[in-house]
């Protein structure tokens, strides 16, 4: 508890590298007792309950600043889930705290008994812990844990396993679990793509359960990757993409997302369209997926819409009418699903596109990730100003996204020094905002977009920008770029710097918080100016008047005296 009370206190005083990192973690964050059970309902149907799944992750992020979680579309996404499944924990509580002793669960086998066994004594091991094999409670897994150890020990040395593995199609009472984990560990160890062609057709013709037909589609990657798929394959892809009972109902109702990878006809649906390339099989996955739009199940659709702009490649106008099927039904999770795949398609089909854009417009949840509509303005063969101007107007969101888009297109891509005017505009557009969120946008797209190289190309907004409420919000990058852009231009950040008033004691705990870095500054600048004192007598004196004006705050004042010292012992 008191390791994540001290995230949330230093979480906001991060580098933006330090604070991705924290969030990979954070989101790595389980419970051990977080554990997903089924059970039969009345109709006979199979539920999967997740009982707390989330709980431990979400008392992390609650100790995160909440305008640190706006930023982030993940974790702003996430956070809001928890909220819905718990409500309102107590994040300073501890949780889970108990005296029984918990142990983890490994191989059967002692590790050293692994690294000495022949083939022989694999396949032995093999036909004792089987399908039918109970393990006792204890520390010592079963088949699972077996087969696990195997694929390690297949990954390391594929050359000696290989034969092996082909041999185990000949005895029907090894686990199909050995022969996947062995196909898995080959995979790993990147062996022979054709050989391991070879096992994989054997694999899939044999009779699969749900968890081995999965794993069987997530690694036909490996042959996609090295451009090995044939028909027998892609109709094994196809006819679990159409006809898997799995899923029969959401495994997670809010993140179909998840489901849509991890459910047979999920999956099946992602790599089969990955197989775009092999044109000779355009029809075959086509008419699948053609039919697949009308699967029952949310999560399959989801598939579709997130990989179908590889099937432009086969067909534009085909893959555009699925799109179109797709997005008619009007449904929340397709439409948050569709916005990289709906880019493929803006610029040809962008007047057939307005009823999709007019959805987006309606729900404001998904103006975050709008980035359609603001790219058919700043894209020069699209045009559309009014979309833009419709969509700016609708939420503040939008705004955000818009300058979201803005900064990541705001230079020219083949030429560095050329501003894009578009992109230009939006960014002076919302200096009259207020608020964290515009502050954030605003402070980091001076710490990623305008270095010192750009200084004087961006100056016109950067002045506009200094007489802003939301520069003294979060004024460090905004200092740090004027320090380190001191010594060439001078006047001008000293012109930049008269627009700044520091009379609010900065908050430390606040992101935009400040230390020395007006007084380094102004010290910096009269430095430079007074190197030609006669020349510059103006821009000395308003120099020192600013620098007058700093002595009279204490949290400025405190940083002058120490820099007057400093000077002095050097």
């Amino acid at each position: 508890m008191n390791f994540r009370l001290l995230i949330g206190q230093i979480f906001p005083h991060l580098y933006s590298n330090q604070k991705n990192d924290i969030i990979n973690i954070i989101l790595e964050v389980k419970n051990p007792y977080e554990q997903p059970y089924s059970y039969e309902d009345n109709e006979k149907r199979k539920r999967v309950v997740y009982p707390g799944v989330g709980k431990k992750q979400y008392a992390f992020l609650k100790v995160l600043p909440k305008e640190e979680i706006e930023k982030s579309f993940i974790l702003k996404k996430k956070f809001n889930e928890f909220k819905r499944s718990f409500g309102d924990i107590n994040e300073n509580k501890a949780s889970n705290v108990s005296s029984m002793s918990t142990y983890g669960v490994g191989a059967p086998l002692e590790q050293h008994a692994y690294s000495k066994m022949d083939l022989n004594s694999w396949k032995s091991s093999f036909l004792k812990f089987n399908d039918n094999y109970r393990r006792d409670r204890g520390p010592k897994g079963g088949k699972l844990q077996h087969s696990r150890t195997f694929e390690a020990q297949v990954k390391t040395n594929p050359d000696k396993f290989y034969d092996f593995i082909l041999e185990l199609f000949e005895n029907n009472k090894i686990s199909v679990d050995y022969i996947s984990s062995g196909l898995n560990g080959l995979i790993q160890g990147e062996y022979i793509p054709e050989k391991i062609k070879i096992i994989y057709k054997k694999l899939i013709k044999l009779k699969l359960d749900k968890s081995n037909t999965l794993y069987s589609i997530w690694k036909v990657e490996y042959l996609i990757k090295h451009h090995l798929i044939d028909y027998d394959i892609i109709m094994f892809i196809s006819h679990n993409a159409l006809n898997h009972p799995s899923p029969d109902c959401p495994l997670n109702e809010n993140d179909p997302d998840f489901d849509s990878i991890n459910t047979v006809r999920g999956a099946a649906i992602h790599k089969l369209i990955q197989c775009y390339e092999h044109k000779e099989f355009s029809e075959i996955i086509f008419e699948t997926v053609e039919k697949a739009v009308n699967d029952p199940q949310i999560s399959v659709k989801v598939a579709i819409i997130q990989e179908l702009a590889y099937l432009n490649y086969l067909e534009l106008e085909r893959s555009f009418k699925i799109f179109q099927s797709l997005i008619e039904k009007d449904d929340i999770q397709i439409l948050k699903n569709s916005f990289r795949t709906s880019q493929y398609f803006n610029t040809k089909f962008h007047h057939q596109m307005q009823s999709y854009f007019d959805k987006i417009i309606k729900y404001e949840e998904l103006h975050e990730n709008g980035n359609v509509l603001v790219l058919s303005w700043i894209n020069d063969k699209i045009n559309n100003k009014p979309l833009y101007d419709k969509f700016v107007k609708s939420s503040d969101n939008a705004k955000l996204c818009a300058l979201k888009i803005a900064e990541a297109n705001l230079f020219d891509r083949d030429d560095n020094s050329i501003v894009n005017e578009k992109s230009l505009s939006i960014i002076n557009a919302f200096l009259n905002k207020s608020g964290d969120e515009f502050s954030h946008a605003y402070s980091g797209l001076i710490l990623r977009k305008i270095k010192p190289i750009k200084f004087k190309l961006l100056y016109d907004f950067l002045v506009k920008y200094s007489k802003s409420e939301l520069c003294m919000d979060e004024p460090r990058y905004f200092l740090q770029l004027l320090l380190s852009s001191a010594k060439e231009h001078p006047k001008k950040c000293l012109r930049l710097l008269q627009n700044m008033n520091f009379s609010n004691r900065p908050d430390i705990q606040e992101s935009g918080y400040y230390d020395k870095e007006p007084v380094q500054l102004i010290l910096a600048i009269y430095s430079k100016l007074n190197m030609d004192s006669k020349n510059n007598k103006k821009y000395i004196k308003i120099a020192l008047d600013i620098f007058d004006s700093m002595l009279k705050h204490n949290h400025l004042r405190n940083a002058a005296n120490d820099a007057i010292e400093l000077s002095m012992k050097s």
